[in-house]
């Protein structure tokens, strides 16, 4: 008799029991907010895909494993990425963390930080790749430093000396007017 799990991006019933394909990793795997993916280490193609990517990204899971993972980057970022891959993932390793632009079904790009893990899945090497969209969190980013940079242009020039150090003492700045009094 199937069960209900709630917590997931949607409610679904899902068979849970010793028996049933999705016992072990299939149900929590599904229920992870961000997406998720397992793809093979050796030709790329993903295996497995949780809810979540599908939701995102808009690919069904069926053209998720007909895809590779180069298939939700920009074409021109692809040879990048793989140069960073290959190498990176031929011995163990602890998991990384990267920040990358992926691309939807629709072809909007956005900015992601992926965690990336070793394992084993289904008898052959694979990752474990998790991607948070950080697209509005790089925004902001931006928008802090088009800020700062818009202060200190605006007080360097200005009548009032001042001089700016960071709570970590790890950077100073004094305005121009100031440098010239002293």
């Amino acid at each position: 008799m199937p069960s209900t799990i709630s917590g997931c991006p949607r409610e679904t019933d899902v068979a849970v029991g010793p028996d049933s394909p999705d016992s072990g990793y299939r149900v929590p795997f599904d229920c992870l907010p961000d997406p998720a993916w397992i793809y093979d280490r050796e030709t790329l193609r993903f295996v497995e895909v949780n809810r979540a990517a599908i939701l995102k990204y808009g690919y069904s899971r069926d053209e998720f494993l007909s895809m590779t993972i180069a298939g939700i980057r920009p074409p021109e970022d692809v040879p990048e990425f793989l140069g960073f891959l290959r190498p990176r993932f031929s011995e163990p390793a602890a998991p990384s963390s990267h920040r990358w632009t992926h691309r939807s079904k629709e072809g909007d790009t956005f900015a992601v930080e992926c965690i990336a893990s070793l394992m084993v899945f289904q008898g052959r090497p694979a990752i474990l790749l998790f991607a948070r969209d950080i697209q509005a969190r790089h925004e902001s980013e931006k928008k802090l430093r088009r800020a700062v940079e818009a202060f200190r242009v605006l007080f360097d020039d200005g009548p009032i000396p001042y001089h700016e150090i960071d709570k970590n003492r790890s950077e100073e700045h004094t305005s121009e007017l100031q440098s010239l009094r002293h």
